[in-house]
């Protein structure tokens, strides 16, 4: 005679589908994972830890464990908890591996560059100098005339650079001739803005502008 109970250790109610109970297969179904206490039906009641686990992840060449699950518009895998908030797959992937949770003031960044990879060991932790220079050092940096507000083109600010420099020229003719403010030049000159362009010393005896 078929065995016709629940293939759950320890439960005894008949099944109605792939040898599980109605309890057991709609845990299974809607969770991925039929271990899982009561409180999880569906997604709700489940950690970010839980919900980690049991989301699909596609390993690939380079060794990155790629999330499969919901991603942001910059493709990092969020994941998504009516009980316990939405949190960056990547975060809780090193919160896993650390054994406890990342400061909210760290950033989890990726060495192999690749947002959707959920593997620690592409991952490391940084404040926000080091996430900006590994930005920066990436390429991933909008800065200068890709910041998308810029009204100069980098050449025009590589020239009022050098002219301010040579000392033959003050900002408010600079602002005039380019069409911009003051304020716009003096923050380029004194390397607030546009930082990433080198600035030769000024003449001690230029005229002050």
């Amino acid at each position: 005679m078929t065995d016709t109970t629940c293939k759950q250790d320890g439960c005894e109610r008949p099944t109605i589908a792939r040898g599980l109970c109605t309890k057991h297969y709609d845990r299974a179904r809607n969770v991925g994972d039929i271990e899982f206490g009561p409180r999880t039906r569906g997604r709700a009641g489940l950690t970010h830890a839980e919900i980690f686990a049991v989301t699909p992840k596609c390993v690939t060449s380079t060794g990155c464990i790629e999330w499969d699950g919901h991603r942001s518009q910059y493709q990092y895998g969020i994941i998504q908890s009516k009980s316990f908030g939405n949190r960056g797959a990547h975060r809780v992937a090193m919160d896993m591996a650390l054994g406890e949770r990342v400061p909210d003031e760290l950033h989890v960044c990726h060495r192999c560059d690749n947002p959707p990879c959920v593997n620690p060991e592409h991952l490391f932790l940084g404040d926000d100098l080091v996430n900006v220079a590994d930005m920066i050092d990436k390429g991933r940096h909008a800065h200068g005339e890709r910041g998308g507000g810029s009204k100069l083109r980098e050449d025009q600010v590589v020239e009022i650079i050098n002219r301010y420099a040579a000392g033959g020229i003050g900002r408010p003719a600079l602002a005039r001739e380019y069409g911009v403010s003051p304020a716009c030049i003096q923050k380029i000159t004194e390397g607030k803005m546009w930082r990433h362009l080198p600035r030769p010393a000024r003449p001690q005896n230029a005229p002050s502008a």
